[in-house]
């Protein structure tokens, strides 16, 4: 060490009032040695202070007492305006006070390796023509590079802002306005309180991969000409990116951004990567542009996402996404392919106005909560193919100029397709939507009252008055594809959803309603088959019991008796008296035989009155004739046959000829049970011919 060092050092640390540059400058060129012997005694000296409580400054880091200024000024080392012309080799050092560089000019390399600001750091203005490292450097207080400008490589690897403060006048890291004229490193970089970049400029690459902003971070209004990286950096506050330009590509793949994010009118001019990103705060790309491919693929939005009014001018991927709180997306375009295919939206998304000037996909998207695409514009292929609607969805005024599929799509609830527009009839194929109709119908808004009267609770209903006009307009849209089985479904529920809001059980649209009941529930609008079928051949059943009925008691004198009757089977058996296994055995076959025989004897009537046939048989005969009456294959002997063995002859006093009895009841039966049995056949046919009707 030299006498010069050796003197400058005893000075200052004997108490001079202030090193001034040139002194500085002596000291800074023995070395970090002799640097950091007057470094670590000045800082001695501050700790005294600090335990007899005469240390004292304020956020600016001035000195409130005598005791603090004096040793302020002490500390301080002062570079203001120096030019180093050769290389300047900090590396290393420790700066116990102010570290003043203000317009510092470093010509060659500037050195800050491992550097050690105790105090605030200066670099306001400063030009560093040659590379600048201050790789692993530490800035306890502030360190300040408003407008410093950068001409080479700046490398600001794992360098640590260590002031924790959260006032927007109190930052840890300032580089407002700075230029980084070339490329610039901060990956492993470390921001403990705010660091604040506005309208900086970035003309190389920027690596801020893997670093940690653990309070605000600010870049607003900067001007990335490079390509950025941030990939698995974390932001702990806010994040604002507000009117940033990215000229080339930026990625963000990885990155944790756990407060608020605002990238309102960021223009992204290259690719923008934001893949495999968590947003834990209220998001923001409103006004956005990306004018090359974005990249969303399963990023998970855990708090509200505004897309309003963004520009994407590339293709779009938001596969895969997770948007846990509500989603804007109003007013967005979308020039390219965007595809939003097995995304979640666990709550109400606006697609308001938006368009879609090519491809779109929704295929397989989860929507848990209202999705709303009114007034949307869709120029391309658009589909939402097995996607899930659990709440309400408004396609009103959508329209269409290309393919639109909703094939295997599920709705919770009937959606809204009014004056919506398609020049390609969308595709129903397979679409499912959850029975509006219950007995307990969910009600909201002006809907809220219960349309039905008291007494017709009991007889389910729509909670909603518009469902009705949405199914018409679904019908229509399945007629225009000859989707006839979707067409028959929405009329169905269209006439379902009437009752008791337009269609009354009394008063107005009283017809419809109840016709519609009938029609509902003898053939489910003409779709089942199964149903008249088996209503028929009730009634069949039904009026052979009545022509048995309507036999009377004197028709019975000349009957025989039939070969099943017999007394015991008449009388209901008594309990045994011995209550074993095999005498209650016993008793439960003779209770069978007894229920058994006495059916057949109640549904024979007694036999035939005359003939040889049997009874039921004839009756049976005669109602299945009855309901098939169109066919004309009655003969006379088969007349006389059926009503001689049901009702015997009746003796003409004049001539002497027997002619066969039919009373009065049973041809008013007959009457009736033609007209049954045509509806149910009709209906069969009706049903029977959607069934087998396709494309």
């Amino acid at each position: 060490m030299s006498l010069r060092a050796l003197f400058s050092i005893k000075k200052v640390a004997g108490g001079a009032k202030r090193m001034n540059q040139d002194e500085t400058r002596a000291l800074w060129e023995c070395g970090a040695e002799a640097w950091n012997v007057w470094a670590l005694q000045m800082l001695e000296r501050k700790q005294a202070l600090e335990s007899a409580g005469e240390w004292s400054v304020d956020w600016f880091g001035e000195g409130l007492n005598d005791q603090t200024r004096a040793w302020l000024d002490e500390a301080r080392a002062d570079f203001e305006e120096v030019e180093f012309a050769a290389d300047a080799d900090f590396s290393g050092f420790v700066f116990p006070g102010h570290a003043i560089f203000v317009k510092a000019h470093f010509i060659g390399m500037g050195n800050f390796i491992e550097a050690n600001f105790s105090n605030m750091a200066y670099f306001t203005g400063a030009r560093f023509d040659g590379e600048a490292k201050f790789a692993k450097a530490k800035f306890h207080e502030l360190g300040n590079f408003d407008e410093t400008a950068f001409a080479s490589a700046a490398e600001f690897d794992q360098v640590e802002f260590l002031r924790k403060t959260t006032g927007p006048l109190v930052p840890a890291a300032r580089f407002q306005k700075a230029e980084f004229l070339s490329r610039v490193e901060f990956r492993n970089a470390t921001f403990a309180g705010i660091a604040e970049f506005q309208r900086s400029q970035f003309a190389g690459n920027a690596r801020f991969d893997e670093s940690e902003f653990k309070v605000d971070a600010v870049f607003e209004a900067v001007a990335f000409e490079g390509t950025p990286g941030f990939l698995k950096t974390r932001f702990d506050g806010a994040a604002n990116f507000k009117t940033v330009r990215f000229r080339k590509d930026c990625r963000f793949s990885e990155a944790e951004f756990r407060g608020a994010v605002n990238f309102e009118a960021a223009i992204f001019a290259g690719h923008a990567t934001f893949r495999c990103i968590k947003f834990d705060g209220g998001t923001t790309f409103q006004d956005a542009s990306f004018r090359q491919e974005a990249r969303f693929k399963d990023t998970k939005f855990t708090d509200t996402a505004i897309f309003r009014s963004a520009e994407f001018a590339g293709p779009a991927d938001f596969s895969e996404c997770v948007f846990a709180k509500s989603v804007d997306f109003q007013r967005s375009a979308f020039d390219e392919d965007v595809t939003f295919e097995r995304s979640e939206f666990k709550d109400t998304v606006v697609f308001t106005s938006a368009r879609y000037r090519n491809q779109a996909s929704f295929a397989e998207a989860r929507f848990t909560d209202s999705a709303n695409f009114l007034l949307a514009g869709f120029e391309g292929r658009t589909s939402f193919r097995d996607a899930q609607f659990a709440q309400t969805a408004d396609f009103s005024g959508l329209q269409s100029r290309a393919a639109f599929v909703l094939s295997g799509a599920r709705f919770s609830r009937v959606p809204d397709f009014h004056d919506a527009n398609f020049a390609d009839p969308p595709s129903l194929d397979s679409m499912q939507i959850r029975d509006p109709v219950s007995f307990r119908p969910a009600r909201t808004g002006r809907d809220a009252a219960d349309p039905r009267p008291i007494l017709f609770r009991l007889i389910r209903a729509c909670g909603k008055n518009a469902y009705a006009a949405r199914y018409r307009r679904l019908g229509k849209l399945a007629a225009a594809t000859q989707d006839f089985e979707r067409e028959r479904e929405f009329f169905a529920q269209e006439l379902r959803c009437r009752r008791f809001w337009y269609d009354h059980p009394i008063g107005a649209g009283m017809s419809r309603f109840w016709f519609g009941v009938l029609y509902s529930v003898t053939s489910n609008f003409g779709r089942s088959v199964i149903r008249p079928l088996v209503l028929w051949m009730i009634t069949v059943l039904s009026f052979s019991l009545i022509y048995l009925g309507l036999r009377r008691a004197e028709y019975f004198t000349q009957a025989p008796a039939v070969s099943w009757q017999s007394e015991v089977a008449l009388v209901f058996p008594q309990w045994p008296d011995s209550a074993g296994f095999m005498e209650v055995l016993e008793w439960t076959g003779s209770v069978a035989t007894w229920f058994f025989f006495s059916i057949l004897n109640l549904f024979s009537g007694g036999g035939c009155i005359s003939g040889e046939s049997g009874a039921t048989g004839e009756a049976l005969f005669l109602s299945f004739k009855n309901s098939l009456f169109f066919l004309g294959w009655e003969s006379p002997d088969a007349s006389r046959r059926v009503y001689s063995c049901l009702y015997g002859f009746d003796s003409m006093a004049e001539s002497g000829e027997s002619l066969v009895r039919v009373p009065l009841g049973v041809s008013v039966a007959a009457t009736l049970e033609n007209m049954i049995g045509v509806t149910f056949i009709i209906l069969f046919v009706i049903a029977a011919r959607n069934m087998l009707r396709t494309r």
